[in-house]
């Protein structure tokens, strides 16, 4: 359930927006060196490369990622990279994490966890050298995206990095690393987005456009025609995603459509319509979504 989801980066996750690791600073009134607090969430957009937090979290992160199989292409690489970082704090040697290992981080919790959601890692700009790096959760892998907020309803981002630089920067109170509805919170100059992995899951609804491509029968009958109950769908799913209407709305809709149909051996579902599984995918997304349908 996309609710559970949330709340798995709210009890994992989050806790990092607070995490704290102490480093030595110099201070040129006084010409000595002191502990210092500082977050674990590096700000590498702002602060100089000679920064403690900055060297630190380089040498640590090229430490890390030593051995590690593959490359951000595959999800074994982030798998793995999200639990030597996790490792890490459990073995209470925290380090500096950037905007990819915090990522990485996020992947790790949420699929050790029991994300129910279609997790993909969004590379925005060229990750590893001016851009950005975040996790998209319940988006159809087939959906367009595009920055700043063209994703589709119900879908949600997590911007651990995102989140916590703009608390830095006091930009944000935000206490939530999930940002939703889902957003790009960050800009890098060239935000092109690009999805470097998807693990399958659970997605919020179809657009119109492609509910209506998917469920027409070629070569048989209706495939000319759409019942009044089915363009009743088709138009709700265009409202819910422009956000005219409520998912409450759509679940009706839906169910109306279900109960014009004959309930051949007990399949409240059954219908031509649903040849390739169509309506039994809408229907777990308004599950996924929180309305049992």
């Amino acid at each position: 359930m996309r609710a559970e989801d949330i709340n798995i980066v709210a009890n994992h996750l989050d806790p990092y927006l607070h995490r704290t690791i102490i480093k030595k600073s110099y201070n040129p009134g006084t010409g000595r060196m002191a502990d210092v607090s500082r977050s674990v969430i590096v700000d590498d957009g702002a602060l100089p490369g000679n920064d403690p937090m900055m060297t630190g979290s380089q040498v640590a992160t090229a430490q890390l990622l030593v051995g590690i199989p593959g490359n951000d292409s595959q999800e074994s690489y982030w798998l793995e990279y999200g639990r030597r970082i996790h490792q890490r704090f459990v073995d209470n040697e925290p380090l500096g994490i950037r905007c990819d290992s915090c990522t990485a981080l996020a992947y790790y919790l949420l699929r050790t966890n029991g994300c129910s959601g279609h997790i993909s890692v969004i590379e925005q700009a060229k990750g590893n050298a001016n851009g950005h790096w975040f996790l998209l959760v319940g988006c159809p892998p087939g959906a367009a995206i595009s920055y700043q907020n063209n994703f589709p309803r119900g879908s949600f981002v997590v911007d651990l990095w995102g989140v916590g630089v703009k608390r830095q920067r006091a930009e944000s109170h935000s206490l939530t690393s999930v940002i939703d509805p889902a957003s790009c919170i960050y800009s890098c100059g060239d935000d092109s987005l690009k999805r470097k992995i998807n693990y399958a899951g659970s997605v919020t609804v179809p657009s119109q456009a492609s509910f209506v491509a998917e469920t027409t029968v070629s070569g048989c009958f209706g495939d000319k025609s759409r019942s009044a109950k089915l363009k009743a769908l088709d138009g709700m799913l265009g409202q819910y995603h422009a956000g005219t209407a409520t998912l409450e709305q759509l679940a009706t809709t839906f169910t109306g459509w279900i109960n014009n149909k004959d309930k051949r051996q007990g399949d409240a579902i059954d219908s031509i319509r649903n040849a390739t599984g169509k309506m039994a995918e809408l229907r777990q997304s308004l599950r996924w979504l929180g309305r049992a349908v």
